[in-house]
């Protein structure tokens, strides 16, 4: 992401629900229990925002890794590793929200939105597609297949079905925010 708008949208909001914890936790000792819903709402998005990196501002595919940055903090993954890649789209806004392996509060679950991020539709592309190798039997896999970012055009084989075939050498992509 743009480190300008990646400040304002993520940065703001985290800052923003701290004084609103603080604020919470001054009625709490007052005795107005009606702020303790308030400031856990808010501790859960200052996690999400400043200790879980769940809204990162970088994304980085190379042939073997997945990594995801913010703050100084990168979860990497090694593709290999990866048992359980979840991915759950919002196409008209071209973000995902995307779980990897056993979800815990601190690591695996990440909100991206392609739509800010340099060269947003291959990582959407790319992402998709690991997903579908990872989880053919995915029900949304049955309506479609999706095609794979690796090679210019799909190739079919002789009995005319499509087939994909990836190509294992793919240079390292690293995506960040668009200069808008």
């Amino acid at each position: 992401m743009e480190p300008k708008r990646f400040h304002i949208s993520i940065t703001a909001t985290g800052i923003f629900c701290i004084f609103f914890c603080i604020f919470s936790i001054i009625n709490v000792i007052k005795g107005d229990m009606l702020y303790f819903v308030l400031g856990i709402v808010c501790i859960y998005h200052i996690i999400n925002c400043f200790v879980s990196i769940s809204n990162p501002s970088k994304v980085k595919i190379s042939d073997d890794e997945i990594s995801f940055s913010a703050y100084g903090k990168t979860h990497t993954y090694k593709k290999d590793g990866i048992e359980n890649i979840q991915i759950k789209e919002l196409s008209k806004y071209r973000k995902m929200y995307v779980r990897i392996n056993d979800v815990k509060l601190l690591k695996g679950r990440y909100w991206i939105n392609c739509d800010k991020m340099n060269d947003g539709k291959q990582l959407w592309d790319l992402l998709i597609y690991f997903e579908y190798k990872k989880n053919p039997n995915q029900l949304k896999f049955q309506a479609y297949t999706p095609k794979n970012p690796y090679v210019a055009e799909e190739t079919t084989d002789s009995e005319n079905q499509k087939t994909l075939e990836e190509n294992p050498t793919i240079s390292d992509m690293e995506i960040t925010n668009n200069n808008i």
